[in-house]
């Protein structure tokens, strides 16, 4: 688990140390508003799900035309066959995870997470947080009145299984003159994954599932809770700040499958890192 003292550390880095779009900041109008915020947490899955990837399937130049419309939709046909096959594999070698971890409470998680995550940010004003199929925003007379902030989380598996993901997708939203205008959006990433991984799926998976699901219980936790950081820090990233960050002789790093701007790195374990790829990515390595 990435150790709090740890990522604090990673998070309170010198700016020249890290890379930032300069777009992707919460504009100024949003950061100096004043009124009240309701928040809206959203978890549109039940269970933990997986991602595939068949990669790139062979061309044929088509020239156009009839044949080449054809050929294009064969091409397409394939792909969503060869998909839907690997999906289905997936799914068959991530049920004992998922059958482990049945008695945990993820809404809950995601719930705990978005509160700690903006009471470390005061200056949102968020006054309420809601599960977001509790209350539809545009049938309260509260949420015709108040900005909004909405948390979307997601968990799944990456497509070699080594790796647990939990993503959050920070989106500000005003009401000006009725409208729902987004006025800012990122998505924030922790990855836990496995140390001494396998190039075969199935034996990454037997991992996650053994012992109770001991250790896909361990990085489930400790994403959310890297997260409670996280959220904050990408939430108080300025224009002037962003502006400063960006820098093509930054350190650069390929980790869990991303290349991106190295932030920093465990001086003990070189495997945890924090790195910026359109967005924080904090990796924690797993026994």
């Amino acid at each position: 688990m990435l150790k709090p003292l740890l990522l604090a550390s990673l998070l309170l880095a010198p700016c020249g140390a890290i890379a930032a779009d300069p777009a992707g900041v919460v504009p100024a109008a949003d950061r100096n508003y004043t009124g009240d915020r309701i928040a809206y947490v959203g978890l549109a899955q039940s269970e933990l799900e997986t991602a595939v990837d068949i990669g790139r399937l062979a061309g044929v130049n088509s020239g156009g035309g009839l044949l080449g419309y054809l050929i294009v939709q064969a091409t397409d046909d394939r792909r969503k066959i060869m998909t839907g096959r690997q999906k289905d594999r997936a799914d068959a070698m991530a049920a004992p995870i998922r059958a482990a971890l049945t008695d945990v409470d993820v809404r809950q998680l995601a719930m705990v997470t978005t509160r700690a995550a903006f009471a470390a940010t005061p200056w949102l004003h968020v006054r309420d947080i809601l599960p977001i199929n509790t209350v539809a925003p545009s049938k309260t007379g509260e949420g015709q009145r108040s900005r909004l902030v909405s948390v979307d989380y997601r968990y799944e598996l990456s497509p070699d299984f080594n790796q647990l993901r939990v993503t959050a997708r920070i989106t500000l939203a005003g009401r000006p003159s009725g409208t729902r205008d987004i006025a800012y959006q990122r998505v924030i990433t922790s990855v836990s994954q496995l140390r001494n991984r396998s190039y075969q799926p199935d034996d990454n998976a037997a991992r996650w599932s053994a012992d109770h699901g001991k250790l896909a219980r361990i990085a489930l936790t400790g994403s959310f809770k890297a997260l409670e950081t996280l959220i904050p820090y990408t939430l108080n990233l300025n224009q002037a700040e962003a502006s400063a960050l960006g820098g093509k002789s930054r350190p650069q790093v390929q980790a869990v499958g991303v290349y991106g701007t190295l932030i920093s790195r465990d001086p003990v374990d070189p495997e945890n890192l924090l790195l910026w790829a359109n967005g924080p990515i904090a990796v924690q390595t797993l026994p």
